[in-house]
């Protein structure tokens, strides 16, 4: 027997040393991996970041807020448990699930991810309001949590009151505030993750999300495989995800990106462009039979508004302090040129609805029918620019339209539409991270945006316009008004949720009136996938989280 197994043993000595012995278990050939692509690239993986809808979607696989929604846009416990709000709503006692683990990496010892404490929640809220240190959402908290006498940030606004438990103080009410930590910006992130990679933390995740990073290659592709510890468990007690990996490419060109979907090479595409939906849908907006037997097709609501910014920051006009579009009437008679009906009907084919009644999306504001907006009007456009001393454009400064190339249908609409009237504009196209960039310094004065909301209520669409929002926050437009800003306040105490809506309204009409922007239409995103692709969430939240996808292999 024993001279047996010292045979096997150097038979299999000699299959290592050759390469053919069976590989461990946890380096098995993957089975299933879902495929994306991102046309506007990733900048960064760390969640102060996560300002753009590419570093969003992939933050997302990696780390996990407080709270988080579903699928039916309701606001549910992730790496919290419960929450409790004092009386006067100016503190909230946040209990943390327990045995949630940070993915194991080379910053913990022997490369074992620890559990996630109230230690890490205090770090990683902190760590937002570091404005210092590149967080693009100090906004988020800044002007909300606990100040000191003197105006500063309390050191005790998050505090750790336990292992696992995070006391949480704010300056006065704010009734939206759980919603505010399902944000990405709030992801938690272990401190020493942050200190041992330092600037190349960006580079590194380190969270208790669904996929653990392994490799990417900037340009060409980002790869993540899947967290065998991950803490959630599906309504049949299997543990997610469900995916061994996950893959993401960055095919810039939509041309090249819908090859590579129609081969095979990519299992999921949105937010297509005017030449695309042209492809998929028939005239009247109804799937070609073509694409609907051969792939899942989906128009699927989102709460996003696509919509024109105007920039208001007079500090921004130092060469032209008198520039028409400081003028109201001008931003009024721009807003008045556009036919919002003809851009979804023909240039979209009834994806989205034309936004005629505000910024908010229809699907997160009771009040809308009441919310005067904008129709297209060419004798009040002549009117108005008359007004203003412009009459038919004479006299307009060319203006310089701002975009990025996925959205240069529009800005081609805009230039044929504005022309008519007199207004000239000149395009300038750049990548997504150079485009916030620019209005993030206000250096364009008009530009194209889109908000897609962080959470569903309508006051993440009117922090838009808080003063205390400015760039590099969300208020690009540099919008400031004191009248606007008491509502905001008034309305983010108010329990009540008729008497909040009917602030909202007041505010968005307000907002309207003066034209800092020149709302669009309200999204949709026409999603396609393979037909192997299962568990793609519905919903108004627009938020790729992957966990719940599955790949149908081939046996």
């Amino acid at each position: 027997m024993m001279k047996n197994c010292l045979l096997w043993a150097t038979l299999l000595s000699l299959l290592v040393g050759a390469g053919w012995a069976c590989k461990r278990p946890e380096e098995k050939k993957i089975q299933s991996i879902f495929r994306f692509n991102s046309p506007d690239g990733v900048t960064s993986l760390d969640p102060i970041h996560a300002e753009t809808e590419a570093n969003v979607h992939v933050v997302a696989q990696f780390y996990n807020a407080l709270f988080e929604y579903d699928e039916n846009l309701k606001l549910q416990p992730c790496l919290a448990d419960s929450a409790i709000i004092s009386p006067d709503g100016c503190s909230y006692t946040i209990y943390l699930k327990k045995g949630v683990f940070f993915h194991d990496n080379p910053v913990f010892p022997k490369g074992h991810g620890r559990e996630m404490k109230a230690t890490d929640v205090v770090y990683s809220f902190k760590r937002v309001l570091d404005t210092k240190g590149g967080s693009a959402g100090a906004w988020v908290f800044q002007d909300r949590v606990m100040r000191t006498p003197e105006g500063n940030i309390s050191d005790t606004c998050f505090v750790a009151a336990d292992e696992y438990i995070v006391r949480i103080h704010l300056q006065s009410p704010f009734v939206p505030f759980l919603q505010l930590l399902s944000m990405p910006f709030t992801y938690i992130v272990p401190e020493e993750a942050v200190n041992f990679y330092g600037k190349d933390f960006k580079k590194h995740p380190v969270g208790t999300g669904a996929f653990v990073f392994d490799e990417w290659l900037e340009y060409n592709y980002l790869r993540m495989r899947k967290n065998p510890y991950y803490f959630k468990y599906d309504e049949r007690g299997k543990r997610m995800p469900y995916l061994d990996a996950v893959e993401l490419s960055f095919i810039s060109d939509e041309k090249e990106e819908f090859t590579a979907f129609e081969q095979g090479k990519i299992d999921f595409i949105s937010s297509l462009s005017t030449d695309f939906i042209n492809k998929i849908l028939n005239k009247d907006g109804t799937i070609n039979n073509l694409y609907a037997e051969s792939y899942k097709v989906e128009k699927v609501p989102i709460i996003n508004t696509e919509y024109i910014g105007i920039q208001m920051g007079r500090n921004n006009y130092m060469d032209n302090p008198n520039h028409p579009l400081l003028d109201v009437r001008i931003r009024q008679a721009l807003n008045y040129a556009i036919d919002r009906r003809e851009i979804v009907e023909e240039l979209r084919r009834n994806v989205g609805q034309p936004a005629t009644s505000g910024l908010i999306p229809p699907i997160l504001s009771k009040e809308k029918q009441f919310v005067k907006g904008y129709e297209y009007n060419a004798k009040k456009v002549y009117e108005l620019l008359a007004e203003a001393g412009y009459p038919e454009g004479k006299g307009l400064p060319e203006l310089t339209f701002y975009t990025i190339p996925s959205a240069h249908y529009l800005a081609e609409y805009l230039q044929a539409k504005f022309r008519q009237f007199g207004i000239q504009i000149k395009i300038e196209e750049n990548s997504a991270a150079t485009h916030i960039a620019i209005l993030n310094n206000g250096d364009a004065k008009i530009f194209r945006l889109r908000w897609l909301g962080d959470y569903p209520d309508a006051e993440n669409y009117l922090t838009l316009f808080h003063s205390a929002s400015l760039a590099p926050g969300p208020n690009k437009t540099m919008y400031e008004n004191p009248q606007f800003d008491s509502l905001y306040t008034i309305a983010c105490a108010e329990k009540n949720d008729s008497l909040r809506h009917e602030l909202y309204r007041q505010m968005e009409q307000m907002v309207i009136n003066d034209a800092p922007v020149i709302p669009i239409y309200y999204d949709e995103s026409l999603q396609l996938s393979q037909q192997r692709v299962t568990g793609l969430l519905r919903g108004g939240a627009y938020n790729l989280k992957l966990e719940k996808i599955g790949v149908i292999t081939e046996k």
